[in-house]
């Protein structure tokens, strides 16, 4: 049995200050950092692998979470790129994979905008298109397809190996990767619900019966 837990970042400063992020890279609040320290209570089994996005406040996220971890189960998180290889990895070195297939949506020219000014400068109908609909995207941005396509190819190239692995796997990501992912793991649907800083989202998946039995 495998569990799969997606997280999303703790709180940024833009978070803070309702500025829309995308793929700009800022740090996590004291509050951030906080709420990351507190996942060791929610996620409380030993991982054996970790992704993370590139950005900071995902990366800060999983260092946080990761020290605490470190004091209950005696691992030591090796930050590395996804396609490194390290021969070195001990029982007591947890991998945690970094890849930019993971990162937020790119907004595009909106990016760094605080969200009263997007609502004035932008009708709602071209907000509303953006928030929900799979093609539309802000000027020089990426649309929910064009996140879709990534994490469908991190799944494809890197997850989907463990899953039935018995292995406990921690992603953290953004808003938009996690949506992009539950459609892949759920429904591939439209998911429209939001996650907040720090929520977190546990998968199980089990064996097939017939290897079960094996």
């Amino acid at each position: 049995m495998s569990h799969l837990f997606l997280v999303r970042h703790g709180e940024s400063y833009f978070n803070e200050r309702k500025i829309l992020t995308g793929t700009l890279d800022v740090p996590l609040t004291e509050k951030g950092v906080q709420q990351s320290w507190q996942l060791s209570s929610i996620i409380n089994c030993k991982l054996d692998i970790v992704f993370t996005s590139t950005l900071l406040r995902s990366i800060e996220t999983s260092f946080s979470l990761l020290r605490m971890h470190y004091l209950k189960y005696n691992q030591i998180p090796i930050f590395l790129y996804a396609d490194q290889y390290l021969d070195i990895l001990t029982e007591n070195m947890l991998p945690v994979y970094k890849t930019d297939l993971l990162n937020e949506r790119n907004y595009g020219s909106i990016q760094g905008m605080a969200h009263d000014a997007i609502k004035q400068n932008y009708t709602q109908t071209e907000i509303l298109s953006w928030q929900t609909t799979m093609y539309s995207a802000p000027f020089g941005g990426e649309s929910l397809e064009d996140v879709k396509r990534r994490t469908d190819l991190f799944y494809e190239q890197y997850l989907n190996k463990y899953l039935y692995a018995s292995l406990n796997i921690l992603i953290i990501c953004h808003q938009n990767t996690i949506k992009t992912l539950r459609m892949k793991l759920e429904s591939d649907k439209y998911i429209a619900n939001s996650i907040d800083n720090c929520g977190v989202l546990d998968y199980i998946f089990k064996l097939p019966i017939d290897e079960e039995e094996l």
